[in-house]
């Protein structure tokens, strides 16, 4: 079942750095404190973030980078908020990333491993506060945080990645759909894929 397979994390610091999925849950997966950082993986058919049941993200700090096909998101943000962005180009591993505003550093990392997504999941991303990205001290990009998700980029030209989905009741959303049945089908990569849960 989604419990008996859970993830649950409730605080300290951890980080992985990963050539699959960075965490992965055959259940539930919840995070309600900590600092949680995940480096990688670059590989396009894994993502930083995977479960199989609900995926709640309630407190603490939640850090990835990783490539953006399989970007996974919690569907809550009443007590979090969410930056997503989609770099225009794949940026080389050791290429230092950093997020700031006018009033503080919310973060900078030198992942270790090639990234083209950054999540950044806290109570930290104030929304009305406008926030400038740095890549190897560069300015990339400035942005004003919203409540909830805010994004800054797009994958491809606009198109949404093919993992790209919000948890909802347990269900991926998006370009997967898991009826009653037990009968799952993902399109991914223009080839039809599917499997039995």
């Amino acid at each position: 079942t989604a419990t008996a397979h859970a993830v649950t994390i409730n605080g300290g610091n951890i980080y992985i750095n990963t050539a699959c999925d960075g965490i992965d849950s055959n259940g539930n997966l919840t995070i309600t404190g900590g600092k949680v950082i995940i480096d990688g993986p670059e590989r396009g058919g894994n993502g930083p973030l995977d479960s199989q049941g609900t995926m709640s993200i309630t407190g603490g700090t939640v850090i990835t980078t990783s490539s953006a096909g399989m970007i996974q998101l919690p569907q809550n943000t009443d007590t979090v908020n969410i930056l997503r962005v989609y770099f225009t180009e794949t940026q080389s591993a050791k290429t230092k990333v950093s997020v700031t505003s006018s009033d503080y550093e919310l973060l900078s990392l030198t992942p270790q491993n090639a990234y083209q997504a950054l999540i950044v999941i806290t109570a930290d991303l104030k929304e009305n506060t406008e926030y400038t990205i740095c890549l190897n001290d560069e300015k990339y990009e400035s942005f004003t945080a919203v409540s909830g998700t805010t994004s800054v980029g797009s994958f491809g030209g606009g198109r949404t990645p093919k993992g790209d989905w919000v948890q909802n009741r347990g269900n991926r959303q998006n370009n997967i759909n898991i009826p009653q049945n037990g009968q799952s089908m993902i399109k991914k990569n223009y080839f039809l894929v599917a499997f039995r849960t």
